[in-house]
């Protein structure tokens, strides 16, 4: 595989490439935790919260059991 000469590195453009292999791993994986760092408790916490007055407001159900939310969404679904 040849990808020719960098004209800004005046260098073999491959190994450009392996050079900033790792920066650019360690990028995705800090990329991956921070993710997970703040999607995590975000999901948790919205779970928890499910059905308070923020919930409501924008049309949610009012009932704390699964299977009645599933109803609920049902009847929402129906309405529209």
């Amino acid at each position: 595989m040849i990808l020719g000469q960098s004209f800004k590195f005046q260098a073999p453009v491959r190994r450009i490439i392996f050079e900033l292999y790792s920066a650019t791993l360690q990028l995705a994986f800090l990329a991956l935790i921070v993710c997970a760092a703040i999607a995590i408790p975000a999901g948790v916490l919205a779970a928890y919260r499910r059905g308070h007055t923020a919930d409501r407001a924008v049309g949610g159900c009012d009932r704390s059991e699964w299977w009645q939310s599933v109803e609920c969404q049902d009847e929402q679904d129906s309405v529209v």
